[in-house]
């Protein structure tokens, strides 16, 4: 459980580490429009067995994106400290990250009655459309700090403990862009959204092998808290008419900066207990688990500084998997998972932005086959996923008030991946999605925003004749989509095709890598949904990026 988390799947983020050779690179690149970025990647160990390493990151992106007027600037570094003693392990890591937008794109939006007009998207007048107010910005800093330590008892027992802060701030203006009229007429509104928030986590645990009889047993222990702050504010600012095929901007006015009161406080914690069971001939494997879940979520009033809501909710969740090996290549496996998880908060669009909504609890079943061939893999996989989302119920043709509601998502995905034959290597798969809220809500239709089927799949092959020289290509489909949760407008299918090339030799004794992708490359014009309905946003016309990386 983490403070946006839920069931359905996670992400095992690992921190780079110092290596025991030591790693010197610098990459240049440019392209995705005419950014141009820098990155160096160091890290030695030291010591008389290598027991301290150090690993820096450093990075910098700046220049004008594939869209009209949209400029970005990303700053970053990261630093890994750590330690490896006989049975005492320990890290450190820190990072900064600083990310500024100008005249950031948005999406296209539609009231009610347009959507009824229209019948469909309207047609972009330009690959380049940038619907974003001129003066419009983003300007986020964020830092973090983690630490963590690990002791073996023995070769079967070792524990753990962590603790980490992180800090974001924002100062944004931002714009919603609404057709009115069939003619392409519309309304832009420009908001300011300045934000900041606080958090801290801590984690303890320990974990274990031992034999009860014949069955072998992995068992984990872990207890985590996680507290967060938020500030926010928001504004509404000047707003006027425009067209969609002759966009007049007149830029963001009134703002001058915000307060930030306190909205929001959040306390998640919980005890995990897991235990993977495995038979002697390791054929059959079961996991047991339980999670005992407790969310303290407070809202505030932004005027008042009063509490307007509050929730203190907690429960015991199970999950259990089973797999089995029948036949050295092929594996099955099921599994079934229940989470308490935080509320959603109303979108900085609504007329109740930033009101908490109460926890809930998700489910998540999975069955699927899997079949390992030594170079090449697939798996095939049908799952069932029950979680919220926000709906928003409108009040005029561009006000809506926002309540979180519960929606059923089911599935059946293919995927692959390996090397067939020296000297290609392929991934992808694809999926079919049918996710729809419950019959007390739109009458059970289609969520809006969620594609009925994606694929993917990249292909790269090694040129033979040329040591060090590989060229590939990605096809990317997906599906069409509902505009609106009532299901009246969809948003037509898009394919996307991508190339690339990398070429990897020696200048001296220097290793240097060249790499060239370009993307849609056929320079297809289409709309994307997007989750939460009554928005599209315009996929990126053809662009390349070029990167050059050298191993000191």
């Amino acid at each position: 459980m983490a403070p946006n988390g839920g069931v359905g799947g996670s992400i095992n983020l690992v921190p780079k580490r110092a290596k025991d050779e030591p790693i010197r690179r610098f990459t240049l690149s440019y392209g995705n429009g005419s950014q141009f970025g820098q990155s160096v990647d160091v890290g030695e160990r030291f010591g008389k067995n290598k027991e301290y390493g150090v690993r820096i990151n450093l990075t910098h992106r700046n220049g004008s994106t594939t869209f009209d007027r949209e400029k970005q600037e990303t700053t970053g570094a990261a630093i890994a400290l750590d330690m490896r003693r006989n049975k005492w392990r320990a890290s450190l890591d820190a990072g900064y990250l600083h990310r500024e937008f100008k005249n950031e794109t948005t999406s296209l939006r539609m009231s009610n009655a347009m959507v009824a007009a229209y019948g469909s998207i309207p047609k972009s007048p330009s690959s380049k459309l940038n619907l974003g107010e001129d003066g419009t910005f983003l300007d986020a800093k964020e830092r973090y700090a983690l630490l963590r330590t690990d002791y073996d008892f023995d070769e079967n027992w070792s524990a753990y403990a962590a603790a980490g802060l992180r800090h974001s701030e924002q100062d944004y203006t931002y714009n919603v862009f609404r057709l009115t009229g069939t003619d392409g007429t519309a309304r832009v509104i420009n908001y300011a959204f300045p934000r900041e928030s606080r958090a801290n986590t801590q984690e303890i645990g320990t974990k274990g092998k031992f034999q009860t009889g014949d069955l072998a047993h992995e068992m984990t222990v872990a207890y985590n808290r996680t507290h967060w702050t938020a500030y926010t504010n928001t504004k509404t600012l000047n707003a006027y008419n425009t067209n969609l095929y002759n966009i007049v901007w007149q830029g963001v006015q009134g703002y001058t900066g915000l307060s930030l009161p306190k909205t929001g406080e959040s306390t998640l914690s919980g005890l995990a207990i897991t235990d993977v069971i495995t038979v002697p001939n390791e054929r059959w494997q079961f996991i047991l688990g339980a999670r005992y879940q407790k969310i303290k979520t407070e809202s505030f009033s932004r005027t008042t500084g009063l509490r307007s809501a509050s929730y203190n909710e907690a429960a015991w969740s199970p999950a259990y998997a089973i797999l089995f090996k029948a036949t050295p290549k092929i594996s099955l496996y099921a599994t079934y998972m229940q989470g308490l998880q935080e509320g959603g908060t109303a979108d900085r669009w609504s007329l109740n932005a930033g009101e908490v909504f109460a926890p809930i609890k998700t489910k998540s079943t999975e069955a699927g086959v899997k079949f390992d061939l030594g170079k090449f893999a697939t798996a095939l996989s049908i799952y069932e996923l029950q979680k919220p989302t926000t709906i928003d119920d409108y009040v005029t043709s561009s006000t809506y008030y926002q309540r979180q509601v519960d929606y059923t998502s089911r599935g059946l995905e293919i995927s692959f991946f390996g090397e067939p034959r020296t000297g290609t290597r392929v991934l992808g798969g694809l999926t079919w999605i049918d996710a729809r809220y419950g019959q007390e809500n739109y009458k059970g239709n289609t969520l809006e925003g969620v594609a009925n089927k994606k694929f993917v799949m990249s292909v790269e092959q090694d040129v033979h004749g040329v040591p060090g020289l590989s060229v590939s290509t990605r096809f990317l489909y997906t599906g069409s989509a509902y505009y609106d949760p009532n299901n009246v407008l969809r948003v037509a299918p898009w394919f996307r095709m991508d190339l690339g090339a990398r070429y990897s030799f020696h200048m001296g004794t220097t290793p240097v890598t060249v790499r060239l992708d370009v993307n849609n490359v056929l320079d297809r014009r289409y709309w994307q949904a997007t989750g939460g309905g009554y928005r599209v946003n315009l996929g990126e016309h053809r662009n390349f990026m070029l990167s050059v990386t050298a191993d000191f």
